[in-house]
């Protein structure tokens, strides 16, 4: 505790928005109300952590995936059918949304959506790596904005009562 305590507040941000529940539906309103810091700086470190987190497991997949599949006797072709049923399963919809549909899954901040669990996607549907990266990216920054709104909205009504 004592180590969390002794960081600067951006880098709690940053920290918070790399952690795969909290992301930025977390480390934006924490960084705004708990550790006062400006808009600026909280959607800042709050969209760089959750992006580095995004790319990170992104490419990670993309590195070692494919060979820890393999690798694993009894969990690889299970794991490999559970991924060719989804791909099947949602094939038309990530055809038709293609990397807009990735942008919107991880700029909507909900349960079960964000950079994480977009990162997964992006991989298991097969989408090229720059266009991916750049729609994890733009969703990123799309989550941040919503909820730099939402969080300043619900301050700003608190306030009037």
């Amino acid at each position: 505790m004592a180590f969390w305590t002794a960081l600067v507040p951006q880098l709690k941000i940053f920290i918070l928005a790399m952690l795969p529940i909290a992301e930025v539906r977390a480390a934006i309103p924490l960084g705004l109300t708990v550790y006062d810091q400006s808009i600026l700086t909280t959607f800042v470190f709050g969209a760089a952590g959750n992006f580095t987190a995004a790319a990170i497991v992104f490419l990670g997949l993309h590195m070692f995936g494919d060979k820890v599949i393999e690798k694993i006797p009894k969990i690889g072709p299970m794991l490999e059918k559970y991924l060719a049923r989804a791909r099947r399963i949602f094939k038309g919809k990530y055809e038709h949304w293609g990397v807009l549909g990735l942008v919107l899954f991880v700029g909507i901040p909900l349960p079960m959506t964000g950079g994480w669990t977009g990162a997964a996607a992006a991989y298991v549907f097969g989408f090229p790596k720059k266009k991916s990266l750049a729609a994890l990216a733009a969703g990123v920054l799309l989550a941040s904005t919503v909820m730099v709104v939402l969080t300043t909205g619900i301050e700003w009504i608190i306030r009037l009562f």
